[in-house]
C-alpha cells in the first residue's frame, strides 16, 4: 500500500474514532517511520496530522525503541557504507477528543540559536540507529560528534518555544531558507528541538519544523 493510500484509509479510521468517542476520552496509535530511496518518510508525523485534522488533540507522544531491530549483519554494514541510520524508533501517539469548547488561537513563538558545530575529538562509537542515548555529562559532545562524523557539511541550529521571542514559524522558515546560501549542494541542515506542553496538550514543534520545510528542497 502506498503512503497516500494508507493515510486516506487512516483518515476514515480517525474520523470514525472521533465520532464514537465521548469528549475527554482517548485513543492511541503505534506507528513508525519508513525510508525510501535513502530518505526518511516521516510517517509518524503524517499520521499525527490525520488525527489532528479529525479534531483530536495530542495528549502524549512517546518515542519507543524498537527492540526487534537488527543492527548487525548486512543492514548494519550498509548503514555505515551508505551513511544512513537504521530506523529504531516508533511513536506512541495518545490522542484525546477535547471537550466541546472553542480553543483560543495560539501562535507559537520560536527562538533560534545557531550552534558551533566544530568537533576535533575522536568519539568512541558511531551511532548507527535513530535512537541515541547519551550520558548527561557529555551529551552535547557525543551528539555533535556523531553528527560531525556523519555529516561534515552542515549547519546546526537549536529551535525552542519562547513566548518572549518575536519569531513565528514563518519567520523561522525565512531565516532557515536564507541560511541555504552558505550551504553547498548535498549539504545538511541539522535542527535540534523538543516539543512542549501547552494547556495540557502537546505542541509538536518537531513535526511543525518538518512540515515547514517539507515543501522546500529538503529531504529528511
Amino acid at each position: 500500500m502506498e503512503v497516500d493510500q494508507f493515510l486516506d484509509e487512516m483518515s476514515k479510521v480517525a474520523k470514525e474514532s472521533y465520532r464514537v468517542l465521548k469528549p475527554s476520552k482517548k485513543c492511541a496509535i503505534l506507528i513508525g517511520d519508513i525510508r525510501k530511496k535513502g530518505f526518511v518518510i516521516p510517517l509518524g508525523f503524517k499520521l499525527l496530522d490525520v488525527y489532528l485534522n479529525a479534531g483530536f488533540k495530542l495528549r502524549e507522544i512517546v518515542i519507543k525503541q524498537q527492540h526487534n531491530c537488527k543492527t548487525t549483519g548486512i543492514w548494519y554494514n550498509k548503514s555505515l557504507k551508505y551513511n544512513f541510520l537504521l530506523l529504531a524508533h516508533e511513536y506512541l501517539l495518545v490522542f484525546e477528543k477535547p471537550l466541546i469548547t472553542k480553543d483560543e488561537e495560539y501562535t507559537p513563538r520560536i527562538s533560534i540559536v545557531e550552534k558551533e558545530a566544530e568537533y576535533n575529538k575522536e568519539i568512541d562509537k558511531l551511532e548507527t540507529t535513530t535512537v541515541w542515548i547519551f550520558p548527561k555529562e557529555n551529551f552535547n559532545e557525543k551528539l555533535i560528534g556523531n553528527i560531525t562524523k556523519r555529516y561534515s557539511n552542515f549547519i546546526y541550529f537549536e529551535l525552542f518555544f519562547d513566548e518572549k521571542s518575536q519569531n513565528t514559524l514563518n519567520d523561522v522558515k525565512r531565516f532557515l531558507l536564507g541560511k541555504l546560501e552558505n550551504l553547498s549542494n548535498n549539504g545538511f541542515l541539522v535542527i535540534q528541538t523538543k516539543d512542549v506542553r501547552i494547556n495540557g496538550y502537546i505542541e509538536p514543534l518537531a513535526k511543525r519544523i518538518v512540515d515547514l520545510l517539507s515543501n522546500e528542497s529538503f529531504c529528511t
